[in-house]
């Protein structure tokens, strides 16, 4: 008997780990460290090449197969696990701290949620800021918390991991409104000018981002999507000031692309899928979803890229539409979460955040129509299939882009908030009516 039939049941296992380790591995990311693994596997496998499997053989690497995939899937899982947390071990290690330091003023604490409700009744976006005050020196005063910023080198933004100078873990994430791709003081060489359309996502406004990161979370009713508690923070730098948002750090086991999209839970990613579509996200990949395990809990981050205006609706992305629970029917309470949303309540919260008018049409027309589409009993697929254009075709205009255009010609709306607006959407909603059969 061949060498291959001797060994048989050890090679058929390890070449199935091996195999479905390095399928897992083409649907994330590459590490050195597999390569390495790899190859030692590699060369520990016997060829098959000058060796032909016997009948028997076969059915043993079935029956093998069969018997314990799960523990082969368990397994690979861990691995990937642990591979995630040595990256994410490496990366604090090679983080280092950048000259921006800051102080937090008394009466400031980490009770961000009490101190600093998302939405106060009166005011402006002053009321929604958090100030903190830079020092160059940490003096020794018992009862005084500082933290330190650590550029994070990932993307084309500049953003900052907010750590405690006492702890090593992290506190939040910190971004710049001048330091977005195409904004003046962009880090990563995408500078450019504040004010103008950008370049990455068509109908976004440079230096806009930071309102949105506030605004997504100011709109996620209940917390259902579970968006991190996020809010404004202005942070003297130098002899300038830093405005951004700061939003609470979220320990997580990876991202989206790291696990299977089938152990997510349903009612998540519906909160999930559902606000992308409100707000309308231009860049919804699985890398800015986070998980944590073991309930694989979701929690989305990056929402600059969303509300766009509402004359340029042609480049929604959502990397969910693919995930099976896109096509399972809503729970009753998610319809009665949504038949709850106050489109007048939001736009009033959006208007003290500062977004900008057109971003608000968008923002309103988009939850009309999922307001609309989710009383009508159509599914994330279905909703989605409706707002956004065909990939094959991309130069049609999506159903949602239609009825906004149909509309306008009966309602025009003037480019400031007046009572157009209010004829806008009344006339809009009868057009979704008529469109959904209600």
């Amino acid at each position: 008997m061949n060498q291959l039939s001797n060994e048989s049941p050890f090679c058929s296992v390890t070449i199935i780990i091996t195999l479905h380790y390095r399928i897992i591995r083409l649907i994330t990311v590459d590490s050195d460290v597999i390569d390495v693994v790899l190859d030692y596997t590699d060369s520990h496998i016997p060829s098959t090449g000058n060796h032909s499997f016997s009948g028997l053989t076969v059915l043993l690497v079935i029956g093998l197969l069969v018997l314990m995939w799960p523990y082969i899937n368990e397994l690979c899982e861990e691995i990937m696990f642990n591979e995630f947390k040595f990256e994410r071990e490496l990366l604090e290690e090679k983080s280092s701290p950048c000259d921006l330091r800051f102080e937090e003023k008394s009466h400031v604490d980490l009770g961000w949620e009490e101190k600093f409700p998302p939405l106060l009744s009166s005011g402006s976006e002053e009321k929604l800021s958090v100030e903190l005050e830079a020092e160059r020196s940490i003096p020794d005063v018992e009862g005084t918390s500082y933290f330190v910023c650590r550029p994070f080198d990932d993307g084309i933004n500049g953003v900052y991991l907010v750590k405690d100078e006492k702890d090593d873990g992290f506190l939040g994430i910190f971004k710049p409104h001048d330091e977005e791709a195409f904004a003046p003081e962009n880090p990563k060489g995408k500078v450019g000018e504040a004010g103008i359309p950008s370049l990455m996502k068509r109908g976004v406004i440079v230096g806009d981002a930071v309102r949105k990161e506030v605004a997504a979370y100011c709109l996620d009713n209940g917390h259902r999507a579970g968006v991190p508690f996020t809010f404004f923070a202005d942070v003297p730098y130098n002899s300038d000031i830093k405005h951004g948002s700061l939003q609470r750090f979220v320990k997580s086991d990876g991202c989206c692309e790291d696990f299977s999209s089938s152990l997510f839970p349903v009612e998540q990613v519906h909160a999930i899928g559902l606000l992308d579509l409100r707000i309308f996200n231009l860049d919804r990949h699985s890398g800015n979803i986070l998980v944590s395990v073991p309930e694989y809990n979701l929690y989305p981050i990056d929402h600059g890229y969303s509300m766009p205006d509402y004359r340029d609706l042609s480049d929604g992305y959502v990397e969910w539409l693919t995930w099976p629970q896109c096509r399972i029917p809503f729970s009753d309470e998610t319809k009665e979460d949504v038949f709850n949303i106050n489109i007048e309540n939001d736009v009033s919260v959006l208007q003290q955040i500062g977004i900008r008018y057109s971003s608000i049409v968008s923002y309103a027309l988009c939850t009309t129509f999922v307001k609309k589409a989710v009383s009508s009993g159509l599914t994330l697929y279905d909703i989605v299939s409706s707002m956004q254009r065909d990939i094959m075709n991309p130069d049609l205009l999506s159903q949602l882009e239609i009825l906004r255009d149909q509309t306008l010609k009966v309602a025009p709306i003037n480019e400031t908030f007046d009572h157009t607006f209010s004829l806008y959407l009344k006339e809009f909603e009868i057009a979704c009516d008529s469109y959904f059969g209600s």
